[in-house]
């Protein structure tokens, strides 16, 4: 029920370096880049397509993005609100319990 629907065009940065993330975005079509930035150079060495997640660990762990994030072409999906994922994490600690774990497993091995 939290759930908004979403859409970005090609080439939009949805998170820069050292952001505190405010949104949890859920692409489920598109395609978007992962990198980050040295002496004022961009540099993207990671490329994700359909069925992803963004921002799932820096929200639930409370960090700010140590990377960039950057449509490369048109992405439509949802996005989630910090204040509705902080509400559903204190209706449901049990559950977040293994919510949390999966999230820091798949940053782990894709980020």
């Amino acid at each position: 029920m939290f759930l908004e629907p979403m859409s970005f065009s090609k080439n939009v940065i949805l998170v820069n370096e050292l952001e505190e993330f405010n949104q949890i975005y859920f692409i489920r079509k598109g395609h978007f880049l992962v990198g980050f930035e040295m002496n004022k150079e961009k540099k993207y060495c990671l490329s994700f397509k359909n069925n992803n997640v963004i921002g799932a660990y820096g929200m639930t762990f409370r960090k700010r993005s140590d990377v960039i994030y950057k449509t490369k072409t048109r992405c439509f999906g949802t996005f989630i609100r910090k204040t509705n994922w902080m509400e559903l994490e204190e209706r449901n600690p049990q559950i977040f319990i293994h919510v949390k774990k999966n999230i820091l497993m798949d940053y782990c091995s894709k980020i």
